[in-house]
């Protein structure tokens, strides 16, 4: 009974998020969104080895239950150039993603199952509905500043370490 009602709850609290901050939000609510201090979730530590075997380090939030993939970056006005969000998705699939209220222009680096970056969709086009597609079955994707990953020479066949992908090797 305990658990059921625990699970009933955590539908109620994301329901009322998505009603409350989702893509019709009012302007008083995605300005209280955007003033809410702190990530959606915790930060973990994520690591990009490129093909000349330089690794770049990156604090990200974990987007891995559909209400906080939803929300994803909307609204945010800044982050730092070691900071990303990781999505991860249910299973591995070609995902399609958009920008709407997201005011960041990002780069958005697709993973497979290995921890393999599969395809980069760089400075992505804030606040539209233009559809980035991963090209290829995905379970992940990354979300940085847009014009990172050139500056730091990431690219298609990079390997990330992440506790849910397998070590680097």
């Amino acid at each position: 009974m305990k658990f059921s009602r625990h699970i009933i709850l955590r539908f109620i609290i994301a329901g009322l998020v998505l009603a409350c901050f989702g893509p019709g939000a009012s302007a008083a609510q995605q300005k209280q969104l955007q003033e809410t201090p702190g990530p959606i979730s915790a930060f973990s530590r994520l690591s990009i080895m490129n093909q000349a075997h330089k690794i770049h380090q990156f604090e990200v939030e974990l987007a891995d239950r559909p209400d906080l993939r939803a929300q994803g970056l909307m609204f945010r006005r800044h982050m730092t150039d070691t900071r990303g969000m990781l999505f991860l998705f249910d299973r591995s699939r070609v995902v399609n993603m958009w920008m709407k209220n997201t005011y960041l222009p990002l780069d958005i680096i697709f993973i497979d199952r290995s921890g393999r970056i599969v395809h980069i969709a760089r400075n992505t086009v804030p606040e539209t509905l233009d559809i980035v597609s991963s090209q290829s079955p995905v379970i992940s994707a990354l979300e940085v500043n847009a014009g990172l990953t050139q500056r730091l020479g990431i690219a298609v066949g990079d390997m990330i370490q992440h506790e849910i992908f397998p070590v680097l090797k």
